[in-house]
């Protein structure tokens, strides 16, 4: 039980009884978020997804208001009686008038003009006007008229009146091709655009060279350009008397991230400290030995170190959901190496010197964790020439001894 809910329970006279208020429309629709108000009662009450709403109160006549944006207010009443008590509520959609007004080339309107919408038929008088009464909404429609091409679009009701103006154009009118290239922002030509083009019942798509194409007469046409996985874009085109294009950049969504969190430990406790490189980043583990980032789906190679430790590499897969990760560092390992070998200079130019003992394999990693370059039986030095400046991870073998250091690339 809530806390609400216990607070009624706890406070409600001893001989209140349960009443349920059941709110829908004029068509059966349960209606969430009408607020009653009951009189003399110091709260609202609303209703919730189901359309319902409670409240415990003692035996007795009550008078009580419904209300709810784009309704008319509704006034009743309602007796509790032992027992539990139901008060249903059907509240009506306050109308508004929604007028369209058909016209043609010449801007002469066009009598009897069909006018689907809203599951009714309207037809349009002498003077191109046809109206009917509607609630708040969008409401798709479709002007026909012969002689004339189909005309379609979306009407809007917003607590108050609407007109709509639709010019017909004539089946004798030149047409002109439309072109529309879509592209992202490095211009690669984007397959599988849907546009949508007001007054076109069909989406055009747009083909591998991320072209569609349709004949349509002089005119203004807006437009929307949509593919999954990048933002919608629109706008209007103007045909007048020749071949029209129009260009379109999509641009891409930004990913949903997920955190990728890495718990540290070792043989001898919590590595608080440790660096972990991963995706171009470095992040240092705290005293609980965490260290935490955000990234999107996909595969990364990471490296995780510490002063007097082992070097640890791995791949965090992130793949639509939060990543925990374990790295496991080995005290000891690299002491005895570091100690006595010497490399040289950093930064570097072109060959980087390793003295003091012997070089099993050395291994060149980028700040992102990937594996550059792999040199085996090191005599002395390898060749850094080909990279380009920044900074690298070296990761040297001895004897079964790793050690890992950084190296800046000039």
């Amino acid at each position: 039980v809530d806390d609400e809910t216990l607070g009624r329970v706890n406070f409600m006279p001893s001989c209140a009884y349960e009443t349920t208020f059941v709110v829908q429309n004029e068509t059966g629709n349960l209606l969430s978020g009408v607020e009653i108000a009951i009189a003399d009662l110091d709260e609202s009450l609303f209703t919730d997804s189901e359309g319902q709403a409670w409240e415990m109160l003692p035996p007795g006549g009550y008078t009580f208001t419904a209300s709810l944006e784009g309704y008319n207010v509704y006034e009743g009443s309602f007796t509790v009686i032992p027992g539990v008590n139901t008060v249903n509520i059907t509240m009506s959609e306050i109308m508004y008038l929604l007028t369209f007004y058909v016209y043609d080339q010449a801007q002469a309107p066009v009598a009897d003009a069909q006018i689907e919408v809203a599951a009714q038929t309207l037809f349009t008088d002498a003077g191109g006007l046809a109206s009917l009464e509607l609630g708040n909404g969008e409401y798709p429609y479709e002007v026909l008229k012969e002689g004339y091409y189909n005309a379609n679009g979306t009407a809007m009701i917003a607590n108050g009146n609407s007109e709509v103006g639709v010019e017909l154009i004539s089946l004798t009118s030149p047409t002109w091709l439309l072109t529309f290239t879509v592209t992202d922002p490095g211009a690669t030509p984007l397959e599988g655009v849907s546009i949508a083009i007001e007054g076109q019942t069909t989406p055009l798509i747009t083909n591998n060279q991320g072209i569609a194409e349709i004949e349509l007469p002089d005119g203004i046409y807006t437009y929307t350009a949509s593919l999954e996985g990048y933002i919608s874009a629109g706008g209007n085109a103007q045909i007048n008397g020749s071949d029209t294009s129009v260009s379109i950049e999509l641009q891409p969504e930004a990913p949903t991230l997920y955190m990728v969190t890495f718990i540290v430990d070792s043989n001898t406790g919590i590595v608080g400290g440790a660096e972990i490189i991963i995706n171009g980043d470095t992040l240092t583990t705290n005293e609980e030995g965490i260290a935490t980032i955000e990234l999107a789906d996909g595969e990364y190679p990471y490296i995780a170190t510490a002063i007097d430790y082992s070097v640890e590499e791995g791949v965090v897969v992130v793949d639509g959901a939060d990543v925990e990760v374990q790295i496991f560092l080995y005290t000891g390992v690299n002491n005895a190496l570091a100690a006595v070998l010497k490399v040289y200079p950093n930064p570097v130019t072109d060959r980087l010197f390793l003295e003091g003992a012997p070089i099993d394999a050395a291994e060149v990693y980028s700040t992102t964790g990937k594996l550059l370059l792999r040199f085996e039986q090191v005599n002395g030095s390898i060749d850094l020439r080909n990279l380009e400046q920044g900074m690298y991870l070296i990761r040297m073998k001895s004897q079964g001894l790793v050690t890992t250091l950084r190296v800046v690339k000039k």
